[in-house]
Parts: C-alpha cells; structure tokens; sequence
C-alpha cells in the first residue's frame, strides 16, 4: 500500500516538473493512476481490515481458512474435523464426510503460531493431531 502512496506522489511530481514538459504530464498521470490502483490492491491484499485478504483465523467455534485474495475462503467447524494433519506449510484436515487441505505462504514464526493454536485447541477438542 505504501508504494502505491509513493507511486502517486512521485506521479504528482512528474506532472509539475518544468523540466519534462507535456511528457511530465503524461507520465505523471499514468504513474498516478497505477500508484492509486496498487494502494487499492495492497489494501484489499494485505490489510487485517479486508474480507478479501488471506488469513488464517481459529476460535473455540471453527477454523477459517483464506490463501489468495482471488479464492474464496473456507470455514471448518471443530465438531466436524476428526483430524488434523501437519507438513510445512500444508495443513490437511480429515472431516466428519470429506478431507481439506490448506497450504500457505508465511514466514516460520508465524506458521509456528498457526501450527500451535491448532494443535491446542484440537487437543482440547480431542481431535487427533499429526506432525507438527
């Protein structure tokens, strides 16, 4: 988002520069309306706000799982997952009628985090854990 910040202030810029005349103009223009558009995206990427961004979020009532802005997410109940499965950075979950597989791209902290709230409240729930 900061970028598409710095984009558009360097757009404006480019449009009051003496030096590059009508092209200053031009550029200026394009280099805002990009900056505008990838602000916009690295908010509705990136920002905790957003219902489009991807996240990993685990309650006492379920498991919502989102990997890619452009997929919609999935929400699993804990009384219908039986178990849950770990690799780096893949999740598979085992449910009461059909299996869900969840891979994602983070750094190792919080994939540590991801893996260890998991595991605690699915022992809690005695759900059998796998790996980890």
């Amino acid at each position: 988002m900061l970028t598409g910040i710095l984009f558009t202030i360097n757009g404006l810029f480019n449009m009051n520069s003496e030096t590059l005349g009508l092209i200053g103009i031009g550029l200026g223009l394009v280099t805002i309306f990009f900056g505008l558009a990838y602000a916009i995206y690295g908010y509705i990427a990136f920002s905790k706000f957003s219902k489009y961004a991807p996240r990993v979020l685990i309650n006492n009532d379920y498991v919502e799982l989102k990997s890619n802005v452009f997929k919609s997410g999935k929400k699993l109940v804990w009384t219908d997952i039986k178990k849950i499965e770990f690799r780096p950075y893949f999740i598979s979950f085992s449910l009461s009628d059909t299996n869900f597989s969840f891979s994602y791209i983070t750094n190792s902290d919080t994939a540590m985090k991801i893996k260890e709230l998991l595991r605690s409240t699915g022992e809690n729930k005695n759900i059998e854990i796998i790996g980890g």
